[in-house]
């Protein structure tokens, strides 16, 4: 990926797949969270060399995504989450997008998306998915909060300042 990105000349990111642990689409049934988190890890090691951001793969509980999220996020980069919704608009554990985005806000998430999903089911979640709340920081300049923006999805984790007058101001 990294020879096909250097020879089109194009800003072209590579993402990291990582994809759930245990059974495919279903909620774990006997979870180790230090095995899950060890697995999510090496994963995570193993493609951080050759990545721009990490993508995390029909994910089916709130559980298995924090554990992911914390076994990945001192690489410092960007991750979007792929969660697996059933018909009911809820993951396979039964949790729904407002808990999903409650349970992210201290993460720097580059965002979700629906995955593995029918079109049906994407519509269903879709509008809750742009709902979501957003991840914010504060200022070290100015000292007021501010929240995430489309422009910066692939660097939020290196965004420190609200705005352009406040970094030159640093």
């Amino acid at each position: 990926a990294i020879i096909a990105r250097n020879k089109s000349n194009k800003n072209i990111l590579i993402a990291g797949s990582i994809p759930t642990r245990g059974i495919t689409y279903q909620p774990h049934v006997n979870y180790d969270e230090n095995e899950v988190f060890d697995e999510f890890f090496q994963t995570a090691k193993e493609l951080n060399p050759f990545v721009d951001f990490f993508y995390l793969d029909a994910i089916c509980s709130i559980r298995e995504m924090i554990t992911a999220l914390n076994a990945i996020k001192d690489f410092n980069k960007p991750i979007l989450i792929g969660l697996h919704f059933r018909k009911n608009l809820l993951l396979p554990s039964g949790e729904s997008i407002k808990e999903i985005s409650g349970a992210i806000k201290n993460f720097d998430c580059a965002g979700l998306m629906s995955s593995c999903v029918s079109p049906e089911i994407y519509n269903g979640v879709s509008s809750n998915l742009k709902k979501q709340n957003l991840p914010s920081k504060i200022c070290p300049v100015c000292e007021r909060p501010f929240v995430w923006r489309k422009k910066w999805r692939l660097n939020w984790y290196k965004v420190k300042y609200c705005s352009k007058k406040c970094k030159k101001n640093n």
